[in-house]
């Protein structure tokens, strides 16, 4: 799983991954003044719905896309 985050300082820089009410990771993300792509998780998930839910940690994370590919 990857995702598109804007993470402006040290103070705005991580979110909380959630899979229901399963915690995933506390994920920080790499500092960036602009858009980037980062690595979330390796999650693994069988047939059917897959329900993951980014709760911002830190005021002034920004998050843009999410991308889960098998590449």
């Amino acid at each position: 799983m990857w995702a598109r985050t804007i993470a402006p300082s040290g103070g705005s820089d991580s979110f909380y991954v959630t899979s229901g009410s399963a915690l995933i990771r506390e994920w920080t993300v790499p500092l960036s003044a602009g858009w980037q792509w980062n690595k979330v998780a390796e999650v693994f998930v069988g047939a059917g719905p897959f329900n993951t839910e980014f709760r911002q940690r830190e005021d002034g994370t920004w998050l843009d896309k999410v991308l889960l590919t098998n590449d």
